[in-house]
C-alpha cells in the first residue's frame, strides 16, 4: 500500500470593527474579527509539493477565504446577521450586545439536525457493515437522543437569550409639541403607566430681553401689573428684544440627540458649570446666552416673562438649538416655579424600564391618547422587535419540531428493533425453501399405540430417477 501526504492550508483575514456599548455607552475602540476560509486540501505522494501544486493549494485557500468574507459581508449588509467572529463583549463593562444574537440565531438549528442525521448515518453503517445485531438500534437511539437533547438545550438557551434581550434592550420614546404644547398632565399620565425609567423635559416660551442698567430693579422703577412686577417704560426705554427661552434640567442630555442642543457648544465662565441647570433658584438666577447676545448685552440681563427678573449670565454658547434658533437657556426648576400648575413643555424624551419591555401596552395607550390630543409621539422599539421577534420565532419552531422528532425517533427505534428479527425469519424461510432436505411430520400409529419419530429423507432433484 502506497504512502501519501495530505497537505492543508487555511487563510484568515482580520476585519477591524468597533461599536458603542448599549449598556455603558462607551466606544469599544478598534477591535478585530478573524474571518477564516474553508480549509483547502491536496493529497500527494510527496512530502513536499512542487511549485505548481503549491500554487494551486494557495489559490484554492484564497478562493475559500474570499467566498467566506463575501458571505459575511452580505449577511451583515442585507440580513443584519453578524458572524460570531465579531465579539460583542464590551471591553469596559464586559456586557454583551443585542446585535450578536443574530449569529446565534443563524446557527440555532445546526447542531440538532447534524446530530439526528449523524445518528441515522452511523446506524445504517453499523447495520450493514458490523456484525452486532442490535447496533442499528443502539446507534439510532444515541443519535436521536443527542438530537433531542440538543433541541431542548437550544430552546432553553433561546428563551434565556430572549429574556436577556428584553431586559437589556433600551426602548425610547419622545413627545414633541405639535399643534398644542405638552401639558404637565400628559407627562404625568405617561409616568403613571409605571413603564418609564427616566424622563427628560424641555420647556420653551417667548419673553422680552431687556438691557440691564444698575438700579432698574429698584422699587421706584417697578410697577405691579396683573399681580406681577414689571419695569416701567422709563427704566426700560426702547432697548427691548423679543427672544425665545429654552428651559433644561440636564445639560448632558440636552447636548445629545435626545435633547435639542446636539449642535450646541457651551462655554462657562469661571465658577460655573452644567450643574446650574439642575438646581432650584430663587431671586437672581443664571442663564446661558447665545454668543451674539452676550457680546451685545453683557454679563447681566433682565427678562420679562411671568414677571420681571434679573439674570446673571453664566456663559455663552455657539451653534443653534433645534426648533429654537438662538434661545436663552435657563434652569428647568426656574421655568417650572414661574409657570406653576400651568407649566407646559415643548419636548419630552423618555427611557422605558427594560424590565417591563414584554408588555408596553399601558405606555402605548397613553402615547396614543397624547397623539389624539394633537401631539407628536415617536416610540423607538425597532431594535427590540428586530432582535427578539426572530429569536422567539426560532424558539417556537424548535418547540414545534421537538414532538415531531420525538415521534420519529420512537418509530425508528421500533423499526430498528423489529428489523433484525424480521431479517432472520426471512433468511430462515429462504434457506428452508432451497434446502435438499425435507422434514416429515411425526405420525402416531393408532393400531400399535406407538409413536414414530420424525426423520430426514433426502430427495433427489435429478430427472429420470
Amino acid at each position: 500500500m502506497g504512502t501519501y501526504y495530505r497537505h492543508r492550508k487555511t487563510e484568515t483575514f482580520d476585519v477591524p470593527y468597533s461599536f458603542r456599548c448599549e449598556q455603558c455607552g462607551k466606544d469599544s475602540g478598534t477591535l478585530k474579527a478573524t474571518i477564516s476560509g474553508m480549509e483547502a486540501e491536496i493529497n500527494s505522494n510527496f512530502k513536499q509539493l512542487d511549485d505548481k501544486k503549491q500554487q494551486k493549494l494557495n489559490e484554492t485557500a484564497h478562493t475559500y477565504l474570499v467566498r467566506e468574507v463575501r458571505e459575511v459581508y452580505q449577511n451583515v449588509t442585507e440580513k443584519q446577521i453578524y458572524s460570531t467572529a465579531f465579539k460583542d463583549e464590551c471591553p469596559y463593562c464586559h456586557k454583551p450586545q443585542s446585535w450578536a444574537v443574530s449569529g446565534a440565531k443563524n446557527e440555532m438549528f445546526g447542531t440538532p439536525i447534524v446530530c439526528v442525521i449523524l445518528g441515522i448515518i452511523i446506524g445504517a453503517g453499523c447495520y450493514f457493515f458490523a456484525e452486532v445485531d442490535n447496533s442499528l438500534t443502539i446507534a439510532l437511539a444515541a443519535g436521536f437522543t443527542a438530537g433531542l437533547a440538543t433541541m431542548e438545550l437550544s430552546v432553553l438557551n433561546g428563551r434565556e437569550r430572549a429574556g436577556w434581550l428584553y431586559e437589556h434592550t433600551s426602548v425610547e420614546a419622545e413627545l414633541n409639541a405639535g399643534q398644542v404644547s405638552i401639558r404637565g398632565g400628559t407627562v404625568e399620565a405617561l409616568l403613571d403607566t409605571g413603564t418609564v425609567a427616566e424622563a427628560y423635559l424641555e420647556g420653551s416660551a417667548e419673553a422680552a430681553l431687556i438691557r440691564y442698567t444698575p438700579g432698574m430693579e429698584a422699587e421706584e422703577h417697578v410697577s405691579i401689573l396683573g399681580g406681577k412686577k414689571m419695569p416701567d417704560q422709563a427704566a426700560v426705554g426702547d432697548d427691548v428684544l423679543s427672544v425665545s427661552l429654552r428651559a433644561i434640567g440636564d445639560v448632558d442630555t440636552f447636548l445629545t440627540p435626545a435633547g435639542s442642543g446636539s449642535r450646541v457648544t457651551i462655554t462657562y465662565f469661571d465658577g460655573w458649570d452644567g450643574s446650574l441647570f439642575g438646581k432650584d433658584w430663587t431671586g437672581v438666577f443664571p442663564v446661558v446666552l447665545p454668543k451674539e447676545l452676550y457680546d451685545e448685552y453683557g454679563g447681566t440681563i433682565a427678562l420679562s416673562w411671568k414677571g420681571f427678573h434679573i439674570c446673571e449670565v453664566a456663559g455663552y454658547y455657539t451653534g443653534s438649538v433645534d426648533g429654537g434658533g438662538d434661545s436663552i437657556l435657563l434652569p428647568l426648576g426656574v421655568y417650572q416655579r414661574l409657570g406653576g400648575h400651568r407649566t407646559s413643555y415643548s419636548k419630552v424624551h423618555l427611557w422605558l424600564d427594560p424590565a417591563l419591555n414584554r408588555d408596553l401596552s399601558p405606555f402605548l395607550r397613553a402615547a396614543e391618547d397624547a397623539v389624539q390630543s394633537g401631539l407628536e409621539a415617536v416610540v423607538w422599539d425597532e431594535e427590540l422587535r428586530m432582535v427578539t421577534a426572530p429569536l422567539e420565532q426560532s424558539v417556537e419552531l424548535t418547540e414545534a419540531l421537538y414532538p415531531v422528532v420525538f415521534a420519529l425517533s420512537v418509530l425508528t427505534a421500533a423499526a430498528g428493533s423489529a428489523l433484525p428479527v424480521v431479517s432472520r425469519r426471512w433468511a430462515s424461510s429462504r434457506w428452508l425453501s432451497r434446502s435438499p432436505f425435507r422434514v416429515r411430520s411425526p405420525v402416531r400409529s393408532r393400531a400399535s399405540g406407538g409413536s414414530s419419530n420424525s426423520s430426514w429423507t433426502r430427495t433427489s432433484n435429478s430427472s429420470g430417477m
